[in-house]
C-alpha cells in the first residue's frame, strides 16, 4: 500500500492493432473506466471510436501515454520483432506489456533487458517464440526480481469451452468437405 497499486480505472490501455479481439477486449474494459487508445493502419470512424470508448493515437504517442500496452497484430514482415529495444524504450516508464497475439512479435532479449532495468514494470505473456517454449528462452532465465513480474500462460488465453467445441466441429466439418471434393472453410493459402 505504501508504494500504491494502480487501479485499472486509473490506467490508459493502449492497443497495438485493433481488430476483433482487441475491440472485444475494449468492450470488456469500458465498464472499468480506463482510458483506451489504439493504433492500426486505418483509424475507425468517430462513431465507432465513441462506441468502443477508444481513440486513435500515433504509435509513439500511444506507447508514451499507456500504462498497459496490449499487442493485437499478426506476424508479418512488418511486425516480426517489432517490440524491440526502441519500441520498449518509447513505452511509459513503469508500464506493463501484454502479448496475447504471437511470440514472434516480441524481441524476447529486449524485453528481458526492459524488465531487468525496471523500465517495464511487468509483462503478461500468453505466447513465446518458439512454441513449445525452450528451456534456454531468455524470459525463463531472468533474475528472480524480474521473473516475479512476469505472468506466463501456455497460449490458451482465448481457449474457452465454446471455442474448443466450435474449433473441433470445424475440423471435422472441413474433413468432410475435403472428402466430398469441396473447399474447406477458412483455407489459408
Amino acid at each position: 500500500m505504501v508504494q500504491g497499486i494502480r487501479e485499472l480505472g486509473d490506467c490508459t490501455v493502449g492497443f497495438v492493432g485493433f481488430g476483433a479481439i482487441a475491440q472485444a477486449t475494449a468492450k470488456r474494459l469500458a465498464p472499468w473506466g480506463c482510458t483506451m487508445a489504439y493504433n492500426k493502419r486505418t483509424p475507425l470512424a468517430a462513431a465507432d471510436e465513441a462506441k468502443l470508448h477508444a481513440r486513435y493515437r500515433d504509435l509513439d504517442d500511444l506507447l508514451a501515454e499507456s500504462d498497459i500496452v496490449s499487442l493485437h497484430v499478426p506476424v508479418t514482415a512488418a511486425t516480426e520483432g517489432m517490440v524491440d529495444d526502441g519500441f520498449l524504450a518509447k513505452m511509459k516508464p513503469g508500464s506493463i506489456l501484454i502479448n496475447t497475439a504471437r511470440g514472434d512479435i516480441v524481441d524476447q532479449e529486449a524485453l528481458v533487458r526492459a524488465l531487468e532495468s525496471g523500465h517495464i514494470s511487468a509483462a503478461g505473456l500468453d505466447t513465446l517464440a518458439p512454441e513449445p517454449v525452450q528451456t534456454d528462452n531468455p524470459l525463463l532465465n531472468m533474475s528472480p526480481q524480474a521473473s516475479a513480474r512476469v505472468v506466463f500462460s501456455p497460449h490458451i488465453g482465448g481457449v474457452t469451452e465454446g471455442m474448443f467445441y466450435r474449433a473441433h466441429r470445424t475440423v471435422w466439418e472441413n474433413a468432410a468437405r475435403v472428402a466430398a471434393g469441396e473447399e474447406p472453410v477458412n483455407r489459408i493459402v
